[in-house]
């Protein structure tokens, strides 16, 4: 009765996690373009170790990475977590500054072990984030002050069922299905704020998604000894059509600023399209990566991604969008994991580091995506709880060619709670 009990709270909390990512994850003005911020996938030990994966296998620490990682669950046992997530960012350019904090979860993830062979998991996480509010004011010496608004909204979820196959020993094979739900809101509008006779424009476009992709991975894992083993992974994603429905209404308005077309007078329609069928496309993702350990001790581990987005259109057009790379380093010390007199020894020493160019070139300049992260992993003593809690420091962007540097901080705390499956208890 209480395994039932907490099945149905932890797919209850998946579910409900779809209203708690749905709020603003960001405010970066570069969320304007393409699909958003695209999340970087990971949980607890990944965003410490500079967002690694694609190569590493734990037996306590969920991976959805690499879906063949699944694979290192050796009893049966089941797995909760939930990951929450507080960013902020400094925002300069040549004349401004600003600063923003953003505090969402981050994700909800069950994980549990079918068979000998088989591993699943299904989790729920951001695929990428919409939220930025630009004003530009000009003034024109026929019609005096201008002001242009320029607001986004919303974000495309990732809900995930996750499987790993172990049919040989040392390899393994995974399979993540991937299902895209979400909507894209983009408001301008333009004011006329010294002429009383001119009417002021306004265009919404809402873009509603919900599609289902597929990604893979497969691990290759050995031991050069009794103490040293190590990992080679590769992840691929394949080209995927994604298809939305779009709805865009246009035209004069008349009375006070609102970022929605539909809380204003409208005077006059330019445009009005109701659930038109689009799509975009989410192109082909392939990335490398290995791990070397030694036994319960340490883990060194590095990734390397590359996605093609030059040629990709979305919504008809290429929108700033160029191929993307990214460079991942982490490691991992643990001084005595079975230490029963001092606790910090059973601790997970956590340190790494990212290098990326991003998937936005904006006049000619491709944004660059660089930090490191550092934190810890707590194991509780008599539970199966692990607490994990990373930091990151990073900068996107510059504030040449008139774009806009982002300094960011992130704080991470991960829960991470398992129980075992199928053991008769004995009771005297």
């Amino acid at each position: 009765m209480l395994k039932t009990i907490k099945i149905f709270l932890s797919i209850s909390l998946l579910f409900a996690g779809i209203n708690l990512f749905s709020q603003n994850s960001t405010s970066s003005p570069y969320s304007q373009f393409g699909i958003g911020d695209i999340v970087n996938k990971g949980f607890g030990q990944n965003y410490a170790m500079g967002g690694t994966g694609i190569g590493m296998r734990s037996s306590t620490n969920q991976n959805n990475i690499n879906p063949a990682s699944l694979s290192a669950l050796k009893i049966q046992r089941f797995k909760f977590q939930i990951g929450i997530k507080n960013q902020t960012t400094k925002f300069k350019s040549s004349n401004a500054e600003s600063t923003s904090n953003d505090i969402n979860l981050d994700y909800l993830s069950m994980w549990f072990r079918v068979s000998n062979w088989w591993h699943s998991s299904f989790s729920l996480n951001p695929y990428s984030n919409v939220g930025y509010n630009i004003v530009d004011s000009q003034n024109y010496p026929s019609i005096g002050n201008v002001e242009t608004y320029f607001v986004g909204s919303g974000g495309i979820n990732q809900f995930n069922w996750s499987n790993s196959f172990q049919f040989f020993k040392h390899f393994s094979v995974g399979i993540n299905a991937s299902y895209l739900l979400g909507s894209l809101n983009q408001t301008r509008t333009v004011i006329f704020v010294d002429d009383s006779y001119t009417t002021n424009t306004q265009s919404e476009k809402n873009i509603n998604i919900s599609d289902v992709f597929f990604n893979y991975g497969i691990q290759y894992y050995n031991k050069l000894n009794e103490n040293y083993s190590y990992t080679l992974g590769l992840k691929f994603d394949n080209e995927t059509k994604i298809n939305v429905e779009k709805s865009i209404l246009s035209g004069s308005t008349y009375g006070k600023y609102t970022n929605s077309i539909y809380d204003n007078t409208l005077i006059d329609t330019l445009e009005n399209i109701k659930d038109q069928k689009d799509s975009f496309t989410i192109p082909t993702n392939l990335g490398f990566g290995f791990s070397f350990s030694k036994n319960q001790k340490f883990i060194i581990s590095a990734d390397y991604t590359t996605q093609n987005w030059s040629s990709t259109k979305f919504l008809g057009r290429t929108d700033s969008l160029t191929n993307s790379n990214s460079f991942k380093f982490g490691l991992e010390y643990t001084p005595k994991w079975n230490s029963i007199n001092h606790a910090y020894k059973r601790f997970h020493y956590r340190f790494g580091g990212h290098y990326t160019n991003t998937y936005l070139n904006i006049y000619n300049e491709q944004l660059k995506d660089y930090g490191i992260s550092f934190g810890l992993g707590i194991p509780l003593r008599k539970t199966n709880t692990l607490i994990n809690l990373s930091f990151e420091l990073g900068q996107r962007g510059t504030i040449d060619n008139n774009l806009i540097k982002e300094n960011y901080g992130i704080i991470r705390l991960n829960l991470s709670l398992s129980d075992i499956w199928f053991i008769k208890r004995k009771f005297d």
